[in-house]
């Protein structure tokens, strides 16, 4: 009541989920909107990313950083030290 509404939050989740179910019938939606596959030629776009990893190598912790490649089209990755 602090800010002026005396009703409860199950009241409010219940009016918003109303609510919602409404406007995606309006909008004539799926639930959770359209979905569009991305597709990509062959060399087209890949993905990169850096981190840094751990390894005992030869008995000794060893620090890696690694850098990560992976390709839209195929989905393979490549993994450099």
């Amino acid at each position: 009541m602090q800010l002026g509404y005396a009703g409860s939050y199950d009241r409010v989740t219940v009016f918003a989920r109303a609510w919602r179910q409404v406007q995606q019938e309006l909008a004539k939606t799926a639930g959770g909107g359209t979905f569009v596959p991305l597709v990509f030629a062959p060399g087209e776009a890949f993905q990169f990313d850096w981190s840094e990893d751990w390894a005992v190598i030869a008995g000794e912790r060893v620090k890696l950083q690694v850098a990560q490649f992976k390709l839209c089209h195929s989905r393979a990755f490549v993994l450099r030290t």
